[in-house]
């Protein structure tokens, strides 16, 4: 036996909402059976839903309202996109190395908006500060060369310091090449994490 229904997510034939056959199924059935399926979709769908739905959350609906079934329209979220060192777990010590490359790869278009560095420092030796340049891509991202204080600039408490990085692109590399004004003696090291917040397509 057929089923119709007048709202939902059922098979449609013609203009109508007809769900338990196939479309093969249904062109083989008597024209008078068939034209009183479509009888009455038309009055299912005019009495609207068969199922009285909850009301969805305020967070489903605006902006982030679904496009369809488990498919949610683009839409613009700020996260935070962490930076990996490529090197000792970016833990500078007294052997090295002297550089320790922190990079990213978003898998979305991802715009920088705050970079945040974290340093936790061990022993007397361990007084130097974590200097670097950025990357985006091949694209320096300051006005000159040089690097610049990368602690100072993302310091958690830091005020003004919101930047304006080049976009990345899905796949393009953020890097931060850093290293310590004065590197530590055995056992002191400086342990490094960075982080950068910014915008990103969802």
């Amino acid at each position: 036996m057929a089923y119709v229904v007048g709202a939902g997510y059922p098979r449609v034939v013609g203009e109508d909402y007809v769900v338990g056959m196939t479309q093969a199924e249904f062109q083989r059935l008597p024209a008078a059976q068939k034209q009183a399926m479509y009888q009455q979709g038309q009055q299912r769908a005019a009495r609207g839903p068969v199922l009285a739905l909850p009301q969805s959350p305020a967070w489903r609906g605006g902006d982030h309202a679904m496009w369809g079934p488990g498919i949610n329209p683009v839409h613009e979220g700020h996260v935070p996109l962490p930076l990996t060192p490529e090197a000792n777990n970016g833990v500078f010590i007294s052997t090295g190395p002297t550089v320790i490359t922190f990079t990213a790869r978003p898998q979305k278009p991802f715009k920088p908006t705050r970079l945040l560095v974290r340093t936790t420092k061990t022993g007397a030796t361990a007084t130097g500060f974590i200097v670097g340049q950025v990357f985006c891509g091949t694209d320096l991202q300051q006005a000159e060369l040089g690097a610049f204080d990368l602690e100072t600039m993302g310091a958690g408490n830091a005020f003004d310091t919101w930047i304006s990085f080049s976009q990345l692109e899905p796949g393009m590399l953020l890097r931060i090449q850093a290293n310590a004004t004065l590197q530590p003696t055995t056992p002191d090291n400086i342990a490094t994490f960075m982080m950068i917040l910014g915008h990103y397509m969802h």
